[in-house]
C-alpha cells in the first residue's frame, strides 16, 4: 500500500512541478498557444495511432472505442459550455475549464489506478 502510494505520489508530482513554475515564470501567450496545440495533437496521435489500434486487437472494436471517445470528448465539451455559461464566457472561466479537465481526466485514472492496487 506505501509502495503504492509512493509511486503515484511520484507521479503526480510533475503537476505540483509544472503548477508552481508557470506560477513564478510568466511564460508568452503565443508560447502557450503552441504548447496547447502541440499537446493536443500529440494526444490525438495517441488515441488514433496506438489505442484504437489496441482497442481492435483487444476485441472492443474500432467503433465502441471511437464511441468512447466522443463520449468523453461530449463529457468535457459540454462541462467546459456549463462553465462558461455559469461563470462568463469571456474568458474569466478559463481556470475552471482546466479544473475541470483535471477531474474529468482524472476520475477514470483514479478508478483504474484504485482496482489495480485493489487487485495487488
Amino acid at each position: 500500500m506505501l509502495n503504492a502510494f509512493i509511486l503515484g505520489a511520484l507521479a503526480q508530482s510533475s503537476l505540483l512541478l509544472s503548477g508552481l513554475a508557470v506560477y513564478w515564470i510568466r511564460v508568452p501567450t503565443r508560447v502557450v498557444g503552441w504548447l496547447a496545440g502541440f499537446g493536443a495533437g500529440t494526444l490525438i496521435s495517441a488515441v488514433a495511432f496506438d489505442l484504437i489500434a489496441q482497442d481492435i486487437s483487444e476485441g472492443i472494436g474500432a467503433v465502441q472505442g471511437a464511441l468512447w471517445l466522443l463520449l468523453g470528448a461530449v463529457i468535457f465539451i459540454g462541462g467546459d459550455y456549463l462553465v462558461d455559461k455559469r461563470f462568463g464566457g469571456d474568458g474569466t472561466g478559463g481556470a475552471l475549464g482546466i479544473v475541470l479537465g483535471a477531474v474529468v481526466d482524472g476520475i477514470p485514472e483514479s478508478v483504474i489506478f484504485g482496482i489495480q492496487v485493489a487487485l495487488g
